[in-house]
């Protein structure tokens, strides 16, 4: 999908939220920009510091239907169940009220596990992912920790942007996308990823103000 498209996913999945607006110059390429003003929800149910903001992954999934393979690093306390009700809300299910996920799938990355509130799939430095994800993932949303502050809360070093964004290259199918949750847009080559789309994510008064940075492998 085009990113223009992919706009026009999310303005139809969010009628009542500002739309995200394509930009589409001839013979240039496509640019999506925007505000997601998602609000404070104090019943969040992952009370783990750092968590995905309430509402942000049904956001970002309404713009890619099309993804299968998905990757959650940094995943904090997210459970494969909760990344697949947000991924893949509508697919239908059983008689047993399992649902019918074919070829798709959640993949969860942290440093930590359960006995620190984590339930990642694979837990380990992003650096040393497996070799046989090389190439599979259609999808890759990060939230990693904003400043070394942040890090200090996570019980985790500080990550190098730059090297974390290039390894994820590695487990990113061509075509595939990245989406870079952060205070700051992160330093990139251009021969691995082509950033296509920016949108400020505003939760209520006093929070900060966070920068949603779309990528697609180059």
């Amino acid at each position: 999908m085009q990113p223009a498209k992919r706009a026009m996913a999310y303005n139809y999945a969010f009628p009542d939220r500002p739309p995200l607006a394509a930009h589409m110059p001839e013979g240039a390429p496509q640019w999506v920009a925007g505000t997601w003003l998602i609000g404070a929800c104090y019943k969040n149910p992952n009370p783990l510091y750092g968590a995905y903001p309430h509402g942000y992954l049904e956001r970002v999934h309404s713009m890619f239907p099309d993804a299968k393979q998905v990757l959650h690093v940094f995943s904090g306390g997210l459970t494969v169940f909760h990344a697949r009700e947000a991924a893949w809300p509508n697919l239908p299910r059983d008689a047993d009220g399992v649902r019918q996920l074919g070829d798709r799938d959640a993949t969860l990355v942290d440093l930590k596990g359960p006995e620190d509130g984590r339930f990642p799939t694979w837990q380990g430095d992003i650096m040393d992912m497996p070799a046989e994800w090389a190439g599979r993932f259609d999808l890759i949303l990060a939230d990693p920790p904003y400043s070394t502050e942040d890090a200090e809360h996570y019980g985790t070093p500080m990550v190098n942007r730059g090297k974390i964004i290039a390894r994820l290259r590695d487990v990113a199918a061509k075509g595939g996308n990245l989406v870079w949750l952060d205070q700051c847009w992160p330093m990139h080559r251009k021969n691995q990823w082509r950033t296509w789309a920016h949108i400020g994510l505003v939760r209520s008064t006093n929070h900060r103000m966070r920068l949603v940075s779309m990528f697609e492998a180059v």
